[in-house]
């Protein structure tokens, strides 16, 4: 039989555990427990290679467990490379780290978070009363943005403008 690898979930619609083989869509059995549909998947996956057997159909690539080395190599336009060279340098991490932090950022959806995070507080520091005043600092290469109260004015001159 060939390696063909199975995911088991519950079903709260069903109310049964839920066995499906991500090779062969439309595959999947139901029962009461994992073994069960575990066996019941195993089956109908028997069922699904002799049917495509039968009509010559090839059979789909088993998915294997992948290996990765950790590395990787690309390449980027001469600017873009600069660029982030210089941004690198200027929060004094090397262009490798700064590389596996901007891939993590975009993998995780930090990035979005972060977006999302300042507009809101843009959005606050804008609609506010009693107005904030924005400040900014870098700490451990991520930048920091804090809100304090704006000081209130009390000279005559200041009012007026």
């Amino acid at each position: 039989m060939q390696r063909y690898s199975f995911d088991i979930r519950w079903s709260e619609e069903d109310s049964e555990y839920v066995a499906t083989c991500p090779s062969f869509p439309g595959l999947s059995a139901l029962a009461e427990t994992e073994e069960e549909a575990l066996m019941e998947a195993k089956v109908a996956l028997n069922l699904f290679i002799e049917s495509y057997q039968e009509r010559g159909v090839p059979l789909p690539e088993a998915n294997i467990v992948q290996d990765y080395s950790g590395q990787i190599r690309t390449r980027l336009p001469k600017s873009l490379h600069g660029q982030a060279a210089k941004a690198a340098a200027e929060d004094g991490i090397s262009l490798n780290q700064f590389i596996v932090l901007a891939v993590q950022a975009r993998v995780t959806g930090q990035e979005v978070a972060r977006r999302i995070s300042r507009e809101v507080k843009e959005h606050l520091v804008t609609h506010s009363t009693p107005p904030l005043r924005r400040t900014e600092n870098r700490q451990r290469n991520q930048e920091v943005v804090s809100y304090k109260l704006a000081q209130e004015t009390s000279t005559t001159s200041e009012l007026a403008h």
